[in-house]
């Protein structure tokens, strides 16, 4: 029945029903289908969340790692956090270093892997390995892009270098890690089950790990240099300590005490197990030699002083060709080859450095470090500190030296003031006396007898000339201003000459005959006037002049039989104010001699050298031959060589023997020989 019209209108319709509420098409489906895909989406929606939050939690105590624990446990418990966010099997870091021989490569720092699976033999397999097997993944990891393969995609070298793996895995997934935009390594993932492709949540991971393993490095880094900084300014403090302390020692002393303050200094400021040094000597045996001056240990450390006394250079070439070039010599004991290894065979020391000394410009000994404890590099610094430490030294010595060269000056002074005194007043003396005799009685005297008083008289008088003039040689020669005025000189006149003006009672024989001779004739009978007193005074009881040529030289010798001087006199009887001999009983010379005539010898291109030979001494003069002159037809009577003038040691034949040899016998009062 229908409703009135007032009735309807108060009567709700089913048209007019209210639509119901949209539903959500999870709540329309029906069946058993619907609720397998809803609990699909929630499965996967509690999945995303699960991995999110492991992903963050994995980087949350990675961080907390890194940053906590600064050892080596840090980066172990950082991939073991980052291990368990994911269902790899292997974690692994790794940073680049470059070898000398295999340039640059990557080291494994650390891998940690799932429990159950190996990891010795992989970990060894991948310890050290050249980027040039890897090209395609130094590639990609230069540009600083993630690298992630099956290694059955790989080819050439790096398919190889997978597949020789112990323990191989199948893919893998590397991040680059950079610190100030330099590529430093990789972080990375490595399957060993199945190939895959790696997730995007995984590579994000290991891009924020990277971030945090470069921050992590660059602290290390950082902390390292900081602390090498740190190191390196305690060193130079303790260098320049112990640098001020023994130069306050060598400087302020002369005493040979203030060496061993000086090598105590220099101890404590290093970590080497001693210290010494070294002076070079000459051995009339073993020829040049190294002898142990001082050397200071550290407490306990024992002292290879009896190996050490006295060693030739001849057992050490190779430390004789580094130090004497100046340079330092820094070497492994152990290293040692040949000569230098048997030398060092009883020594207790692992490793050396030694520093070349040199005082004007010779050297002189070395100052070293030993290390008996660890076969050490020795680094710049050390070489630096010693090297400073060996000028000071050198210094010293120097210092030393120039001490006995002022002490051995001013003794040398007093005595010549008294020789020349002496010298003096003897002739003076007797020219005085005998002036005042025949001043005072020339009527008692005969003629015969005045002209005995004038010829002493004369004779005293040439010998304060002769005195004065070597004096004036001597001088000259110090200041540059002497000169010679070469001419023909016949060798054979002026010996003649100067044995007939010799007051003595020995005889004295010429023999033999010269070419002329190229020479200032003043000079040439001053030189010969110097060694025939020399050889009255200090030599034999037999004289002899000899006569000769070599080559472009003209020779004349004067030979005694007397006891001549050790062979480390050779050279020093050519000292001013230096004597050999200390004759009770005779008159002291000047001491200038010698000097004097080496002098003139060499400013007239000539020479004066001596030597002993067959007991006799020779003092031997070569002048240059004459333009035109013809060589000597009479040689020596007897055979002999004799030091060469073009180098130390040089020897020669000089004249052979002839049988026929006349003898020239001394003019005058003089003994034939």
């Amino acid at each position: 029945m229908l409703l009135p019209e007032d009735d309807r209108a108060g009567t709700p319709r089913e048209s007019d029903a209210p639509s119901p509420e949209p539903e959500s098409p999870a709540l329309v489906l029906s069946g058993t289908g619907s609720f397998d895909l809803l609990e699909q989406e929630i499965g996967g929606m509690v999945w995303e969340a699960d991995s999110r939050l492991r992903y963050e939690h994995a980087l949350s105590e990675c961080a907390q790692a890194l940053l906590a624990a600064p050892d080596e446990s840090a980066v172990r418990g950082a991939l073991e956090a980052l291990l368990s966010a994911t269902d790899a099997t292997f974690a692994f870091l790794e940073r680049n270093v470059m070898d000398l021989e295999l340039g640059m490569c990557s080291i494994t720092v650390e891998r940690v892997a799932v429990e159950g699976a190996p990891t010795n033999s992989a970990g060894d397999y991948w310890l050290r390995v050249p980027w040039a097997q890897m090209p395609t993944a130094r590639s990609h990891l230069e540009r600083g892009e993630s690298f992630s393969f099956n290694i059955r995609d790989l080819a050439g070298s790096e398919r190889d270098l997978y597949l020789g793996d112990p323990v191989p895995v199948v893919s893998e997934l590397d991040i680059p890690i950079f610190i100030q935009g330099q590529w430093v390594g990789l972080v990375g993932f490595a399957d060993r089950e199945d190939e895959r492709d790696w997730p995007e949540a995984d590579v994000r991971l290991l891009e924020v790990a990277a971030a945090l393993f470069g921050a992590y490095w660059n602290r290390e880094d950082s902390e390292r240099l900081l602390l090498s900084n740190l190191e390196e300014r305690d060193r130079r403090v303790r260098y320049e300590r112990a640098l001020a302390q023994c130069s306050a020692a060598l400087l302020k002393s002369r005493e040979d005490t203030a060496l061993d303050v000086a090598l105590a200094s220099l101890m404590e400021a290093t970590e080497a197990s001693s210290v010494f040094v070294e002076r070079n000597v000459h051995d009339p045996e073993l020829g040049a030699c190294s002898s142990l001056i001082k050397e200071t240990s550290k407490s306990g450390q024992e002292v290879d002083a009896e190996i050490w006394g006295l060693v030739p250079w001849s057992s050490m070439p190779l430390s004789f060709d580094r130090l004497s070039k100046g340079e330092p010599h820094a070497f492994l004991i152990g290293d040692l080859h040949g000569r230098e290894a048997e030398t060092y065979a009883g020594s207790s020391g692992k490793s050396e450095l030694d520093i070349p000394i040199f005082v004007d410009g010779e050297w002189a000994g070395l100052v070293g470090f030993t290390d008996r404890v660890n076969e050490r590099i020795w680094g710049e610094d050390e070489i630096e500190f010693l090297s400073t430490a060996s000028e000071i030294i050198a210094a010293f010595w120097e210092r030393q030296t120039s001490y006995e060269r002022l002490e051995t000056l001013i003794q040398s002074k007093d005595e010549f003031v008294a020789s020349v005194s002496h010298e003096l007043r003897t002739p003076l003396t007797a020219v005085v006396g005998l002036a005042n005799e025949l001043r005072e009685g020339f009527d008692r005297f005969s003629a015969e007898e005045v002209m005995e008083f004038i010829g002493l008289i004369a004779g005293q008088g040439n010998e304060v000339a002769n005195i004065v003039e070597d004096l004036l040689v001597v001088a000259r020669a110090d200041i540059g201003t002497i000169s010679v005025r070469s001419q023909e000189v016949d060798l054979q006149v002026h010996a003649r000459e100067a044995a007939s003006l010799m007051i003595s009672d020995q005889p004295i024989s010429i023999i033999g005959d010269a070419p002329m001779a190229w020479a200032d004739p003043t000079r040439v009978r001053q030189i010969l006037r110097n060694l025939l007193t020399n050889a009255g005074r200090y030599g034999g009881n037999e004289v002899r002049i000899e006569l000769g040529v070599i080559g472009d030289q003209a020779r004349l010798e004067v030979c005694d039989n007397g006891s001549g001087v050790g062979d480390q006199e050779h050279e020093r009887i050519f000292e001013a104010y230096h004597r050999a001999h200390d004759r009770r009983g005779q008159p002291a010379s000047v001491g200038l001699g010698l000097t004097v005539s080496r002098q003139l010898a060499q400013l007239m291109a000539g020479d004066l050298s001596y030597f002993r030979k067959d007991g006799w001494s020779v003092f031997s003069l070569a002048l240059p031959v004459a333009p035109g002159a013809e060589s000597s037809r009479i040689r020596p009577s007897w055979p002999r060589t004799s030091p060469g003038t073009t180098g130390p040691g040089a020897r020669r034949t000089w004249y052979q023997p002839a049988a026929d040899l006349p003898e020239i016998p001394p003019p005058d009062r003089l003994t034939p020989g």
